[in-house]
């Protein structure tokens, strides 16, 4: 079953895969364009609006509410069915380990209880509802997610950065496989619950083993270095969206996994990417492939649900059986030292300024035409035997107050891109 479906926040990264996955198997789509439309004359005639509307964080508060009134309104006027792309943030700090339809939501963070709170509006609101809940997104191209954009983005030159421990079990979503299910779903329609939840269980697979996967398909080894979160503390009070990745950072540490039971009773044809393959596709640029260029399995087992035996700290088996009923695979992989030889925490400091402040550079002197100031050192500044921040030395001079909180500003928003 096809029809006519409205695609919001089709330039985004769900939005897009969306729009092609619908057109593709032969839906008429439509794109609303936020300038010039409106959205209750643009749902006329739909028969599913997809919402992969999602401003940055720091607009959610005021935003978010607004946007799904709008689109309520607008679904209950045509009688289209409203198909969300949900996340995990709605389970809060401390659950998990498996994720079910039926885990209690308790978020209590801002992020968490706006998504929440998004989505007991739906519910209340009695239009039909598709939420499909995924983990963090991998891409076809970088596109801002936190794989591509930040812990793959040097895998090419051999480093991999982890934001969390490199072995807890992660949540993932494959962007055309999780538009591809939302196809399914909508097709599926009529066999859903007014405000129905859908899990989409994508891969369960640590930093450590997206590392292999990279190794694998780049061809050379790969080292995992820590994410500065350091920097992002720094910047923190001076920097909103800085607080708000500090706000869901307990997601990199926390084991967690989508239980795909029902998503596979309601499409027992699925057929998922190898992860060997997303991740080929995903680092196509890198790794000089074509998006669409198949790439082996070959003998990397690891498994596309579940999760590969780890330590004890994350074991999927204890006393020899799997925990949760959960299905083992076990990587027999070699596996080389993970993490780089940690730098002195001011050397990197010092590194990180003179690429991130056009201000701040290696050599030059002051004048018409220098390269600017030199960093002479950055270190922790004191005042009567208080820590009273970090203070960057330049020339000499320490820097302090509104300029020292621009250049950590601009490095936190820079950190998560060089790094």
């Amino acid at each position: 079953m096809s029809g006519t479906v409205l695609i919001l926040g089709a330039s985004g990264r769900f939005g897009r895969h969306a729009a092609e996955a619908f057109w593709n198997t032969g839906w008429r789509v439509r794109l609303f364009d936020r300038e010039t439309d409106d959205l209750a004359k643009a749902a006329i005639g739909a028969d599913v609006i997809v919402n992969a509307w999602n401003p940055p964080y720091t607009r959610w508060a005021r935003q978010v509410p607004r946007l799904t009134q709008a689109v309520i309104a607008a679904a209950r006027a045509s009688g289209a069915t409203v198909l969300i792309p949900g996340n995990v943030y709605v389970y809060g700090n401390g659950s998990g380990p498996v994720w079910t339809s039926e885990t209690p939501k308790r978020a209590r963070n801002p992020l968490g209880q706006i998504r929440r709170h998004m989505e007991d509006a739906y519910r209340k609101a009695g239009v039909p509802t598709i939420v499909l809940r995924a983990g963090d997104f991998i891409d076809t191209e970088v596109s801002g997610n936190w794989f591509e954009s930040h812990i793959a983005a040097a895998a090419a030159k051999g480093k991999f950065t982890a934001p969390g421990d490199p072995d807890a079990p992660h949540a993932w979503a494959y962007l055309p496989d999780l538009a591809m299910a939302a196809v399914m779903l909508a097709e599926r329609r009529e066999m859903l619950d007014t405000f129905d939840e859908v899990l989409f269980p994508g891969y369960t697979l640590s930093l450590d083993e997206l590392r292999r996967i990279a190794e694998r398909v780049l061809g050379r080894e790969i080292a995992l270095s820590r994410f500065p979160w350091w920097m992002l503390y720094s910047a923190a009070p001076f920097w909103p969206m800085g607080r708000k990745l500090l706000e869901m950072r307990y997601l990199w540490d926390m084991p967690h996994r989508l239980d795909g039971a029902r998503f596979h009773s309601l499409l027992p044809d699925f057929r998922p990417t190898d992860p060997l393959t997303a991740i080929a596709r995903s680092l196509g640029a890198q790794a000089n492939l074509h998006p669409d260029q198949p790439m082996p399995r070959g003998q990397l087992d690891i498994p596309a649900e579940g999760g590969a035996r780890r330590g004890p700290k994350h074991a999927a088996v204890q006393n020899g059986k799997p925990r949760g009923g959960q299905h083992v695979v076990h990587a027999h992989v070699a596996r080389p030292a993970r993490f780089v030889r940690p730098v002195h925490r001011v050397q990197r400091r010092i590194a990180l300024l003179r690429r991130i402040d056009p201000a701040i550079r290696r050599g030059g002197q002051h004048g018409a035409g220098a390269a600017g100031p030199r960093v002479a050192d950055a270190r922790i500044g004191q005042k009567g035997g208080q820590r009273i921040g970090p203070a960057v030395t330049v020339d000499r001079v320490q820097v302090r107050g509104a300029h020292q909180h621009e250049i950590l500003r601009r490095g936190a928003e820079r950190a998560i891109q060089i790094m």
